[in-house]
């Protein structure tokens, strides 16, 4: 056989392979906004209305993506995540305790279902997610007069002036000593392809496999002149909600 011709060959055969090894990887940005979910626990002579909320913070990931089979990948990120714990009390809404960005690293086992030859799917994904803790030391506040914690200036029907503030007189502030939180994070993506890229659309849910990161005894609020008490707690689940795109090599 003819030396350039077993060169050509050669040639084609590595390209081949290079092009299949190469179609098995991809590069994906996702970006949305993460919701911490709150708990509201019942206590004696509860303040009705004042509620635990999960106020909302960025999550961002940049992930690469291998295929083991045509349908089956596995997912390494890192990014950065951020979530708000907050109160609610007539429709006034604070934030309480942390707030902030901190790093995070996600892996998966996706599973990718396609809808014919229209080119949008769904992706099936379970994975583990971690990212650092909020520091921050325990507060217990003891005032007399209460500090702020909700409410506003409102007027009667003959124009005075009402405070209607929530105040706080006994409020204890209990933070984890965790460094490291583990999640739980199953996903369901909603893709459309262009050639060998993706547009997609996420929702995740994130279950904390640790202790509560933050909870919130109020021994004593006071509202209109009557005392209350109220219990929130923070687990560190959350979900979330992404879009992102995905780049196929």
């Amino acid at each position: 056989m003819n030396k350039k011709l077993i060169v050509f060959l050669f040639l084609v055969f590595v390209i081949t392979l290079q092009i299949n090894a190469q179609s098995k990887f991809s590069i994906g940005l996702q970006g949305g906004r993460s919701v911490l979910i709150p708990e509201t626990l019942n206590v004696p002579n509860q303040l009705v209305g004042f509620d635990a909320r999960g106020a909302g913070g960025v999550n961002f990931i940049l992930y690469g993506r291998y295929f083991i089979r045509p349908s089956w990948s596995v997912r390494l990120g890192t990014g950065i995540l951020g979530y708000k714990s907050a109160h609610e009390f007539n429709s006034d809404l604070r934030t309480t305790g942390f707030s902030g960005v901190q790093p995070q690293a996600m892996s998966s086992l996706d599973y990718h279902v396609d809808f014919g030859n229209s080119g949008f799917g769904l992706i099936l994904s379970a994975g583990i997610n971690s990212n650092l803790a909020h520091q921050y030391s325990d507060i217990h506040v003891l005032d007399a007069d209460g500090i702020f914690l909700a409410g506003y200036i409102s007027r009667n029907e003959n124009g005075d002036l009402i405070d209607s503030y929530l105040r706080g007189h006994e409020v204890a502030y209990s933070f984890s000593d965790q460094k490291i939180l583990l999640h739980l994070r199953p996903e369901i993506s909603v893709f459309k392809k262009f050639g060998r890229h993706k547009f997609l659309a996420a929702f995740s849910y994130s279950h904390a496999l640790s202790d509560p990161i933050s909870k919130i005894e109020y021994t004593s609020i006071s509202f209109e002149n009557e005392y209350f008490a109220a219990r929130h707690r923070f687990g560190g689940s959350y979900t979330t909600l992404q879009a992102g795109y995905e780049f196929g090599f």
